[in-house]
Order: structure tokens, then C-alpha cells, then sequence
């Protein structure tokens, strides 16, 4: 029996900035979808709730240790909170070098520019570690 698609949303969470990632259950490769202001994030996903009824939201988090990394998993672990008190799955999945890794994979397609996308490259680092992992 064959299992119905679903869709998977990974996340890289800033204060200014949130990437987005998409992936399906049945490609399993993620693909950088969009940079969503973090202020106006919460009714973006709304819209996406309803474009691809995603099963889970895989969000990057950092097990690194030094201040900056812990005062961003504060801030964090207050974002997934609040996923979820929406109703929403989510899963944390290490991110560490992931914006590094990101601006290395777009520097290879472009010269100029490569922070302009860089969040939504980051949540597909993030989004297809966990993939890799998991599904």
C-alpha cells in the first residue's frame, strides 16, 4: 500500500529573518522555498499550512555552547513553543555551520549576492540533514 504524500517544512529561525525549506515524504529532498519576515511569520504559515498541509516542522537549533548560540536557543525554544501551541509538530535538528554551508552552496551559483537567500538555503541544510536522518 502505498503511503500519501506529505509535505515536511524546515526552518532556520533569526530575529530578523526566518528561512523555509519544503520537502515530501516521497523525493525526500529539500528544496529553499522562501525568507518570511520573523515578525509576520505566524500568518505566512498559515498560508502555507493550507498550500501544502505539511505533517511536521523540522526547526534548526544549535547544541553549540557560547552565549550568542544560547540567548538564540532561548529564543527558540520560545518559537517552537509557540508552534506548538498552535497545534503544530516540530522537531529540532542541529544547525550548526548550516548558514556557512548555505552561503558556500549558493557562492557556487553566483558571485554577488550570496546572503540575499541564504535563510532559505539554510533551512534546506537543515530540513535535508533531517531527512537524511530520519525519513
Amino acid at each position: 500500500m502505498t503511503e500519501e504524500m506529505h509535505y515536511y517544512l524546515g526552518v532556520d529561525w533569526g530575529k530578523v529573518l526566518c528561512g523555509v525549506a519544503v520537502a515530501d515524504n516521497e523525493t525526500r529532498i529539500a528544496n529553499a522555498y522562501c525568507e518570511v519576515a520573523t515578525k509576520s511569520f505566524f500568518s505566512k504559515l498559515e498560508e502555507l499550512k493550507k498550500e501544502l498541509d505539511f505533517k511536521k516542522i523540522i526547526i534548526g537549533k544549535t547544541s553549540a555552547g557560547d552565549e550568542q548560540f544560547t540567548a538564540n536557543n532561548v529564543a527558540i525554544d520560545d518559537f517552537t513553543e509557540s508552534l506548538e501551541e498552535r497545534g503544530f509538530e516540530v522537531e529540532a535538528e542541529e544547525e550548526f555551520f548550516s548558514t556557512k554551508v548555505a552561503q558556500m552552496n549558493l557562492s557556487e551559483v553566483r558571485n554577488r549576492g550570496i546572503s540575499k537567500n541564504d535563510n532559505a538555503e539554510s533551512a534546506r541544510v537543515i530540513l535535508q540533514g533531517w531527512l537524511d536522518r530520519k525519513v
